[in-house]
């Protein structure tokens, strides 16, 4: 039995962890897995303990901001435990999920030593999209530190396309695993089209996730603004620091809301989401990013996108009729389009949304893609079990 070495200073065991669908893919695979990672929760800024019998917590320093020199500094910390800790492990294969970068350098430099095969998998590129202001150099080197591990790979994965530019200089070998989600709940899609039936009698457009300057809400305010005329409403299942500023805009427009907080049950989720018209899945211009958990999420429950994403999201959006692609600064090109928009349109959108997530975002897709990858590596035999 081969043994892998898994190392994500955010794992979490949920849905939206990408490292634990992937150590539940290699448990079924047959691999004996080891999973590296904190203490501290980066979603909730908590220290949080995981009851797993071979997931391994390091103790780091906890921060509260995205971009602070304490959140630097932690990583850094956990990286420098990683190094001691993978000196000290017998293993077959190291799987690292980046960022924090300086670990992903550590595991690949060691990996590469020991002449032992690495799997690098490129989750987000932060700090590359924020080199401003006193953080830059310090954001320069930290770059530096996941190039080499990108050039170190043996197997190397993206979760979106946005990230090819940033990484096709320094290795073009290369891999597209997309976000995976189960959904162990399941929906009537009859009883979905029922729920909506009411299409631009009202208009509920749900936001889910985090309030951070990364989304845009501006346009968010427009869209619901100018879409008075069917009654258009904000279904909101979240938090963030900007919460309470959006909500204050959104009331100054006297605009209705309705307000869940964060939730975690998917059946509760599913019972709001089946009720809404539209996932609103907008980011900043400066906000570098293909895929997000929010757009799959919405996807899961068939629910069709008002989307801003560029790269993946807004080409298969296209190819699928799964919702609509808008630019923010043509917001009316926009409205008009889902004022002229006929229910039989709008229940294409439902279908479409359904047949693009099942083709692309299923836990069945993301297995069946890390199994071409890994037998193309001779990681796995045709069985399907490590070799």
């Amino acid at each position: 039995m081969k043994k892998i070495l898994m190392i994500s200073a955010f794992y979490l065991e949920n849905n939206t962890s990408r490292p634990y669908h992937m150590k539940l893919y290699f448990e079924q695979k047959g691999f004996k897995v080891k999973v590296i990672t904190t203490n501290f929760n980066h979603s909730t800024k908590r220290k949080e303990k995981i009851d797993s019998s071979n997931v391994v917590q390091l103790n780091v320093p906890s921060y509260s901001k995205t971009l602070s020199f304490k959140r630097i500094f932690s990583h850094m910390i956990f990286a420098y435990k990683i190094r001691k800790f993978i000196k000290s492990e017998e293993y077959d294969l190291i799987y690292v999920a980046v960022p924090p970068n300086l670990s992903s350098y550590f595991a690949s430099k060691i990996a590469a030593h020991r002449k032992k095969i690495i799997i690098v998998d490129i989750i987000d590129i932060w700090p590359q999209n924020n080199n401003k202001g006193v953080f830059a150099p310090i954001y320069k080197i930290w770059q530096k530190w996941r190039d080499i591990a990108i050039s170190k790979s043996n197997i190397l994965l993206l979760e979106t396309t946005a990230y090819i530019e940033k990484v096709n200089s320094i290795n073009n070998n290369y891999n597209l695993v997309y976000i995976a989600k189960p959904t162990d709940i399941s929906f009537n899609l009859d009883e979905t089209l029922e729920m909506r039936k009411d299409f631009k009698r009202e208009l509920k457009i749900a936001y889910l996730g985090n309030f951070s300057d990364s989304y845009d809400f501006d346009s968010l305010v427009f869209i619901l603004e100018a879409l008075k005329s069917f009654n258009a409403s904000l279904i909101i299942i979240g938090d963030g620091p900007l919460k309470s500023e959006v909500l204050e805009k959104i009331t100054s427009k006297q605009i209705f809301y309705q307000d869940y907080g964060i939730v975690f049950d998917e059946m509760t989720k599913g019972k709001i989401l089946n009720q809404c018209h539209f996932g609103y899945n907008a980011v900043k211009e400066s906000t570098l990013v293909g895929l997000s958990y929010k757009s799959i999420d919405y996807l899961s429950f068939s629910l069709p996108l008002i989307n801003s994403v560029k790269y993946d999201t807004c080409d298969l959006i296209e190819t699928y009729h799964a919702g609509i692609n808008f630019n923010a600064e043509k917001l009316n090109e926009l409205i008009l389009h889902i004022s002229s928009l006929t229910f039989d349109g709008y229940l294409q959108m439902i279908s479409g949304a359904k047949e693009l997530f099942d083709a692309h975002f299923s836990i069945d897709s993301f297995y069946n893609t890390m199994e071409s990858i890994l037998q193309q590596r001779g990681v796995i035999d045709e069985t399907n079990n490590s070799i």
